[in-house]
């Protein structure tokens, strides 16, 4: 069988140059070098002169053609030997609008059939109301792509952990289909970021009606779920190389914390997707409450290093090969308590007491979320 070997690692950091353009969400240098076999010198002119012809900075118009580039770099070439034609148009930007959900549901599901399966008939109407007002879609706005990261659609207990539905993604691997409270989300996301009213209310869209459809998969693991939706027409076009990735987070692995994630290429720029569910506060003390943020600090540090999506091509592409990253979900994140408030009470009274004035922005200083980023 002959010994294994390792998967190639995206070696580039998508971060450095924000406006670079990407191939099938490769940096264009990158991609010269790993599909056109050219030097790091010319696959760097190639993709240099291309970004300036696409930004329109003067002296851009050199022929940016693998010809051109070499007849560049060839220093033997005699100045007074005139270069090819410029080609313009070879690519442009283009606008494209994504827009996020993140909700804690809340454990709607709670004493549902199936283990705290299923959305009660209530509950369903209440979700699909509120997803309907977040997404704007009855509003009338037109995204590309509209990404959800839902928290606890099933309940974390104890029970759910040990003998459940099937908690992840890959189970369906062993089972037929998709869990039935997986399968009743989709469809209430679907009816939302579509327009459908489930009772009939004028102006809804008719039942059937495709404006979004889902794109590659749900990815759940456990209570945690992300769900893509895009226009019908960008499939396989616009919208291309869906990957998923899970990890469980907490002290048993069982995925009551942890992070699902998912990643694709929207006109060429790549875009990762991350939806988590954090350790929460279990004690009123400030040393229980250190401690407690120390855990998300190091659940949030996972993200970071053990993110990585396998593509078509066996190469594994990690969270920072990719330009635009979104992280949605419950970080469960607090405000840390200043050292001129002896006591939690007289901060908390002074939180109320903020917010109740509209002072938001004084709050964001104390954000452990806000700091840490």
């Amino acid at each position: 069988a002959g010994s294994k070997r390792g998967l190639r690692r995206a070696d580039w950091d998508a971060w450095e140059n924000p406006d670079e353009v990407e191939v099938a969400g490769v940096p264009l240098h990158h991609f010269l070098r790993r599909v056109g076999a050219y030097d790091a010198f010319t696959a760097r002119f190639i993709a240099d002169a291309l970004q300036d012809e696409l930004d329109g900075v003067e002296g851009g118009s050199v022929d940016c053609s693998p010809a051109g580039a070499m007849h560049e770099s060839d220093a033997s070439t005699s100045a007074s030997t005139s270069a090819p034609p410029a080609r313009r148009g070879l690519c442009s930007r283009r606008a494209a609008r994504v827009v996020t959900c993140s909700w804690n549901v809340g454990s709607l599901a709670d004493g549902r059939s199936s283990r705290g399966a299923g959305i009660e008939a209530s509950a369903r109407q209440d979700a699909h109301r509120v997803l309907s007002q977040a997404l704007g879609v009855e509003a009338g706005s037109k995204a590309d792509v509209v990404v959800v990261g839902l928290q606890e659609v099933i309940s974390l207990t104890v029970d759910n952990a040990l003998a459940g539905v099937p908690q992840s993604s890959l189970d369906t691997m062993l089972h037929e289909g998709w869990p039935e409270t997986v399968v009743q989300w989709v469809e209430l996301l679907r009816e939302a970021v579509n327009g459908h009213d489930p009772v009939g209310r004028r102006g809804s869209h008719p039942p059937g009606t495709q404006l979004y459809v889902l794109f590659g998969q749900p990815v759940y693991l456990f209570g945690m779920l992300l769900c893509v939706f895009c226009l019908p027409e960008l499939v396989g076009a616009g919208i291309q190389q869906f990957s998923i990735f899970e990890m469980p987070a907490d002290s048993l692995a069982s995925g009551v914390k942890g992070v699902v994630a998912c990643r694709f290429a929207l006109w060429d720029r790549s875009f990762c997707f991350i939806n988590c569910h954090f350790h929460a506060d279990h004690s009123n003390s400030e040393a229980g409450a250190r401690r407690d943020y120390e855990v998300r600090m190091q659940q949030l540090y996972l993200c970071y290093t053990q993110i990585e999506f396998m593509l078509d091509d066996q190469c594994l592409y990690p969270l920072w090969a990719h330009r635009a990253v979104f992280l949605l979900g419950d970080t469960n994140m607090r405000l840390t308590k200043p050292e001129q408030f002896e006591s939690h009470g007289q901060f908390h009274a002074h939180v109320v007491k903020a917010v109740g004035a509209g002072e938001w922005p004084s709050l964001r200083q104390h954000d452990q979320l806000v700091r840490v980023f």
